[in-house]
């Protein structure tokens, strides 16, 4: 399945091969490519020298998701060292916010693949701890770039 922040049309590629393959698509196109432009099911079969395989997508454009973690241990041990985002969908505009109990920024950044390490905007290492995250993200399509949403939560940094 393919959940995508994007409003946008997306193609999909039924592969490519040797160059004698027949593709049929579940709306009887016969391309190797098929341009998406609304949420649904989509399946193409690929016939080749008397193989065929099909394969099947569920496509949601606009209904990407975004995913936080709710503890992480910035203690040099490899593992779950940054507090950061997992979504569905790299291309989209995003600010993340973290803020102390009491308020003050600790971190922010625009780009969804940088990740908190327990340091706060001064470098200084932040103390264990519960902290309050809020993200604001939208599709950065041209044409119709989907709605922007905010999400709020806690994380606790584990020492």
């Amino acid at each position: 399945d393919l959940y995508l922040f994007t409003c946008e049309p997306i193609t999909l590629d039924a592969g490519k091969g040797t160059g004698s393959e027949n593709y049929e698509w579940e709306d009887g196109s016969q391309r190797r490519y098929r341009k998406v432009e609304e949420n649904g099911t989509y399946w193409v079969t690929v016939r080749n020298d008397g193989c065929m395989v099909t394969d099947t997508i569920q496509i949601q454009l606009c209904e990407g998701y975004i995913w936080f973690p709710a503890a992480f241990t910035p203690n040099n041990d490899g593992l779950n060292e940054t507090f950061r985002a997992r979504t569905s969908d790299e291309t989209i505009s995003f600010q993340l916010y973290i803020f102390s109990r009491s308020g003050a920024l600790m971190f922010q950044t625009d780009d969804v693949t940088n990740g908190w390490d327990g340091r706060d905007i001064n470098g200084k290492i932040c103390p264990a701890g519960v902290y309050i995250w809020k993200v604001v993200y939208r599709g950065k399509g041209d044409n119709s770039p989907g709605i922007e949403k905010t999400q709020t939560g806690v994380v606790t940094l584990v020492k």
